[in-house]
């Protein structure tokens, strides 16, 4: 990339005369900068680092200071910005084939193509462009966010696939048994409300190559059960009788509806104010304005035996919150 290209996409200010006048690679961390990288950064403490392993130019989203005129020195006014505009540069110069997958299916597909050769477009903005500055020629890029995809200015590629045929034969909130393409599985940890959008992703991964069901699946951002004990220490699955379940934007209703038609136990949900849904939640919901404050609550809520969607919390967070809050290690064990 030209450095007058870089600065027209960034809407940058060049601060010095450098000497250089083409970048041959773009990263994002410096440890994967290489002689002639442009480094984008937040950070200026991670500069010197760069400059070390070679880097032509730095690229910063507040005032830096030169240090050497042979690098070209580039503030811009957004970061965000910039970033996308060196993305649809990069793009340009280096297409790729970017294919969407609904988020559900895309978040299942992810996890059960764990060594397949797909690239998957998840995270924050500087995460996804590491993967995409990452990846091969040949290799296909699968992404969830059509707005994001646009902004960059891709083709979308959309392929057929037909979802696999299945039937659940019995289940619980968190588990199902089913046939799945005329084989039986049993005890598969994933709640039947997720059950069509699994097939899908099968499905899906079906046109890459043959798909083998694992033992055990991880949850998703989007239904995450944890079980903790009365006084919000994380326990083994099935250990409790008090369930956090972390659930986000993209949560299907149908889930809902199925912790609504929970007759054994209460359910109470606790959502931040800025949280919407067009699903009909029917559950008694509090609302929070901070994290602490959710923390609060949901430990006046575990009182009692029950379910409790929280949005707006990841497991990791949430997790390093309850064991500060309890001021001790996060272990299993019996409630």
């Amino acid at each position: 990339m030209r450095l007058e290209t870089l600065l027209a996409v960034t809407a940058g200010r060049l601060l010095n005369a450098p000497a250089i006048s083409r970048f041959e690679s773009v990263a994002l961390r410096p440890e994967k900068v290489e002689r002639g990288t442009l480094y984008i950064t937040r950070d200026p403490d991670t500069i010197p680092a760069a400059l070390q392993r070679g880097a032509y130019g730095i690229l910063c989203s507040r005032m830096c200071q030169p240090t050497d005129d042979e690098s070209a020195w580039i503030v811009v006014p957004d970061y965000q910005k910039a970033l996308v505009g060196i993305l649809r540069a990069w793009l340009a110069e280096h297409p790729r084939r970017f294919i969407h997958l609904p988020y559900i299916p895309f978040q299942l597909a992810k996890e059960l193509a764990r060594h397949a050769p797909l690239r998957w477009l998840d995270g924050d903005l500087t995460q996804i462009s590491e993967t995409i500055l990452r990846s091969g020629p040949d290799e296909k890029l699968i992404a969830w966010d059509e707005t994001l995809l646009e902004r960059l200015g891709t083709d979308i590629h959309t392929p057929s696939y037909r979802p696999y045929e299945g039937t659940v034969v019995k289940s619980s909130l968190f588990e199902i048994s089913a046939i799945i393409n005329g084989e039986y599985h049993e005890k598969i940890n994933l709640s039947p409300c997720l059950f069509a959008d699994f097939l899908e992703a099968l499905g899906f991964l079906d046109i890459f190559g043959p798909v083998t069901l694992p033992k055990s699946l991880r949850p998703i951002p989007s239904f995450d059960p944890i079980f903790v004990s009365r006084c919000g220490k994380i326990v083994s699955e099935g250990a409790s009788d008090r369930v956090v379940i972390l659930v986000d934007r993209q949560t299907p209703c149908r889930c809902f509806m199925l912790l609504q038609r929970i007759g054994w136990s209460c359910v109470n949900a606790l959502f931040p104010k800025d949280f919407k849904t067009s699903c009909d939640i029917k559950a008694p919901v509090v609302f929070y304005e901070y994290d602490e404050e959710a923390i609060e609550k949901l430990l006046e809520l575990l009182e009692k035996p029950g379910f409790y969607p929280l949005a707006g919390i990841q497991r990791a967070k949430l997790e390093a919150y309850l064991a500060r809050r309890r001021h001790e290690p996060i272990q299993k064990g019996l409630f």
